[in-house]
């Protein structure tokens, strides 16, 4: 192989936009400002986060079921510190108490 051969076929990868590129390509590459916009544009598994599921006779965007994952996960987590909250001050009002 020759090294021309061997420059060509390596390939870069743009920092913003996360793509892998042919040496001659990237040089050509798009400006940074428009590198983020299309980086924005397609998120990694936007199209399966917009897919929905059927769960029985209803169905449930994987948005809303991710959406009330996370509100459930904070419901958890507020009561564990409420509990928490209160046997520390049943610990205390019986330590006052003796």
């Amino acid at each position: 192989m020759s090294t021309t051969n061997l420059e060509q076929n390596e390939l870069i990868t743009c920092d913003l936009c996360k793509r892998r590129y042919n040496i001659n390509v990237y040089k050509r590459h798009i400006n940074e400002n428009q590198c983020i916009k299309r980086n924005q544009r397609r998120l990694p598994f936007e199209s399966i986060k917009q897919r929905s599921i059927r769960i029985g006779d209803k169905i449930f965007s994987i948005q809303q079921q991710e959406k009330q994952q996370i509100n459930n996960d904070v419901q958890l987590s507020n009561s564990r510190e409420k509990r928490k909250q209160q046997i520390s001050n049943n610990n205390n009002n019986n330590n006052n108490n003796n």
